[in-house]
């Protein structure tokens, strides 16, 4: 019983249970590159903000959080955020440094400028259903 409750305590602290996956899908671009993308939803509510059209700085709030796995095998987490594109899902890190762009069968992964002040599009790619780099 003590080992059971040391383990659960060992997941909480390592942040094990707070992300549930739901869903994974594959994106592949022209090149045949491969991103793969867990959806799912985080035990805690997750708090951003943005810009509304009038100026005022407003919070959203979302347990909704994606793992992207790029295809050179880094990864990042991004949770959902206000989305400026109208259509679609929009996922941001908590650095600000990533965002995810999912639309229907299509993503896009977008990558912030060097001087903070843009982001710029890395990947874009529609879904596959092909294995993952080095599975096959």
């Amino acid at each position: 019983m003590r080992l059971a409750a040391f383990a659960a305590i060992f997941a909480l602290l390592a942040g094990c249970t707070s992300f549930t996956p739901l869903q994974s899908s594959l994106f592949t671009d022209e090149d045949g590159n491969i991103v793969a993308v867990d959806y799912g939803r985080d035990m805690k509510e997750h708090e951003s903000t943005f810009v509304a059209p009038n100026g005022k700085e407003m919070t959203m709030r979302s347990h909704l959080k994606v793992k992207v796995t790029l295809p050179d095998g880094d990864s990042f987490l991004a949770w959902e955020c206000m989305n400026p594109l109208q259509t679609g899902t929009m996922y941001r890190t908590n650095n600000g440094e990533w965002m995810f762009y999912a639309n229907g069968i299509t993503c896009a992964v977008f990558l912030r400028t060097e001087d903070k002040s843009d982001y710029l599009e890395v990947y874009n790619g529609v879904i596959c259903q092909g294995p993952k780099k080095g599975e096959f």
